[in-house]
């Protein structure tokens, strides 16, 4: 499954792997102890960075976590399996993913073609794409390259179950049956399905047609932001801001109340269509900060540090955070989750 290196591990926070054994010591000893990823793809190393240049697309990634999961990722392992594709599907501890075998190399547009493949999928199923639970598949995977996925064999430490490969004749198990495989790291030989590799190049044409705006709320308020602290709409006015911007302004309106999907279109609305991409689909910054709720705010001095602090009367970051310890107990953007600097 992961043979190509470098790439990355995480438990959550991201570590680069050169070598197979390096990566199985770190999950050996993490596993149980922390839900265990890995990235998808290897890349390259580039001055500190991830460089997907030469990377070879070698699976399509599906992921089935809405209330038809089960059923969908049967249809769909039947469809695959009809077409003698080669594909394998896993319980992730919760729910399911496909992993379409491929023919990758030499790529050029990778998130294009990665996107493209997986919309024809998707269609040809008549699934739903997006980022409801209700959804077929979730939205967040079209495209992404940096992606990382749950590390086969180990524990999900939300449900306790472990994330294990599953037979080829897994529709005729039950979703119990399913569940009683997975309270240990049971092995599966022999789950990979079909022999045809899906070529990739015919989907490498250089379109991206692919829809990557938030379509499933109601149109932005124009107005959203008009009592929002100065020094945050100096930030979101900054089109290009990295991740240590970005971070203040997700856990702002985080909590300040607004959903998850609020603050994403707000994120489309004013970010570069590059940053948003980056932000929410290859990092999911805005999912991962919603879902740890003790990723505090960062203080004044950090506002000051990016000459964005416009020196209120009264800060409305410190009334909103006066429960905090304006400088001892935040945690800077710096140590959060992260891949690079973008």
């Amino acid at each position: 499954m992961f043979k190509t290196f470098p790439r990355t591990v995480g438990f959550p926070v991201r570590r680069v792997v050169t070598n197979i054994n390096e990566m199985l010591k770190l999950v050996n000893f993490y596993n149980g102890k922390r839900n265990c990823y890995v990235s998808l793809y290897s890349f390259e190393l580039s001055q500190n960075s991830y460089d997907y240049t030469n990377t070879d697309i070698d699976k399509i990634l599906f992921d089935f976590d809405s209330p038809k999961s089960f059923d969908n990722v049967k249809l769909f392992h039947k469809y695959l399996q009809n077409l003698d594709i080669c594909h394998y599907t896993m319980f992730t501890g919760r729910g399911f993913h496909t992993y379409i075998m491929t023919e990758g190399k030499n790529i050029k547009h990778k998130k294009q073609a990665l996107a493209a493949a997986q919309l024809h999928y998707a269609n040809q199923m008549n699934f739903s794409v997006g980022y409801d639970h209700d959804c077929d598949i979730d939205k967040h995977i079209m495209g992404d390259i940096s992606r990382i996925t749950r590390f086969p064999y180990t524990k999900n430490l939300r449900t306790g179950l472990y994330s294990i490969p599953l037979p080829p004749d897994f529709p005729n198990l039950t979703l119990s049956d399913i569940h009683s495989l997975a309270t240990t790291a049971t092995r599966i030989s022999n789950f990979i399905c079909g022999t045809k590799l899906v070529d990739l190049h015919q989907f490498d044409n250089g379109n991206n047609d692919f829809d990557y705006s938030v379509t499933n709320i109601e149109t932005l308020d124009d107005n959203i932001t008009e009592d929002f602290p100065p020094c945050i709409k100096v930030l979101l006015n900054r089109k290009d801001c990295g991740w240590p911007e970005r971070y203040p302004i997700i856990v702002y309106l985080r909590d300040s109340g607004l959903s998850e999907l609020e603050t994403t279109k707000i994120l489309e609305k004013y970010l570069s269509p590059e940053k948003f991409r980056h932000s929410i689909f290859e990092e999911r910054q805005v999912f991962h900060l919603y879902s740890k709720k003790n990723n505090y705010f960062v203080n004044k001095r950090r506002f000051q540090e990016h000459g964005c602090c416009v020196d209120c009367d009264i800060c409305e970051i410190d009334k909103l955070y006066k429960k905090y310890d304006s400088v001892n107990a935040l945690v800077s953007p710096h140590e959060t989750i992260r891949s690079d600097t973008k």
